[in-house]
């Protein structure tokens, strides 16, 4: 599971499951404990395996245990499990949250550019590997001519219809 919303699993040659005890794990947030011989647990012919465990982790996935045994999973490796999944999906929680954050302070909400924060960051950044290889830096400024005057006769929403075209040229 690559985003934080799962709708579907697929199966080892990519064909979708439509039930079975990820997604019941997933839809119903709540531990499974499966065998092969369960109807549509899809363990032993994806997976083969005997037996297994489906722990939700919130809206980041589901934690999938399995064992060449029937019955290798009970009530102690699901509490266990809960607990520990609980930390580290709170964990991947705040890493995607730091991420975000990181992203809106680097990026211009309007046109997507970075913006002279990151800017300033990634000269500092690559002046200092050029000193380290020896190498000289380059970069290009764009000016859009006449932008002061479009936002004073136009209007800002014309002004911003431009930098947004801008950026998508760029």
């Amino acid at each position: 599971e690559t985003g934080s919303d799962v709708s579907v699993a697929c199966d080892a040659s990519g064909d979708a499951i439509t039930g079975g005890p990820i997604l019941e794990a997933y839809d119903r947030q709540q531990s499974v404990i499966f065998r092969s011989t369960d109807e549509g647990s899809c363990a032993e012919n994806v997976f083969g395996l005997a037996g297994g465990i489906c722990v939700p982790m919130g809206g980041q996935g589901v934690f999938v245990g399995g064992s060449s045994q029937v019955r290798s999973y009970g009530d102690k490796d699901v509490r266990l499990l809960e607990l520990l999944l609980g930390h580290t999906g709170e964990s991947l929680r705040r890493i995607r949250l730091v991420r975000e954050l990181r992203e809106q302070a680097t990026r211009d909400p309007m046109t997507g550019l970075y913006n002279r924060r990151y800017f300033s960051e990634a000269v500092e950044r690559e002046v200092g590997r050029g000193r380290r290889h020896g190498r000289g830096i380059g970069f290009l400024m764009i000016d859009v001519n006449g932008f002061k005057a479009i936002n004073d006769t136009r209007g800002h929403h014309v002004g911003d219809t431009v930098l947004r075209a801008v950026a998508d040229f760029l």
